[in-house]
């Protein structure tokens, strides 16, 4: 099995554990004395990508739940506007007697 299938398999780490990871390497680094600026510019990266990573995911739940919210807003807002409409909507107009007998006979082609 290789590396690359073996991280595949393991869970995501969490934002704490990759903040212990980072402050343990860079106690690391500067234990060995006279450590490489690089290596400390590529772990404060690191850190920075990292917390960059968590900061958007969070804005993307904020988001995700604002169009939630947004969604239900839309769909009170739909079915008021309905229901004022079908208030708003004039009557059905009555007919009488007379009328009802015209119109069947009209429909079932039976002159006056």
């Amino acid at each position: 099995m290789s590396k690359l299938e073996k991280i595949d398999e393991e869970p995501a780490p969490t934002l704490e554990s990759l903040i212990r990871r980072h402050r343990a390497l860079i106690e690391e680094l500067t234990r060995e004395g006279g450590a490489d600026p690089d290596a400390l510019k590529l772990a404060d990266q690191l850190l920075r990508t990292v917390t960059e990573y968590a900061r958007n995911q969070a804005q993307a739940a904020h988001k995700k739940t604002e169009l939630e919210q947004a969604e239900r807003k839309l769909k009170i807002a739909e079915r008021e506007a309905a229901a004022t409409k079908a208030a708003q909507a004039p009557p059905a107009k009555q007919m009488t007697a007379e009328e009802k007998m015209a119109e069947y006979r009209r429909i079932f082609g039976m002159g006056s």
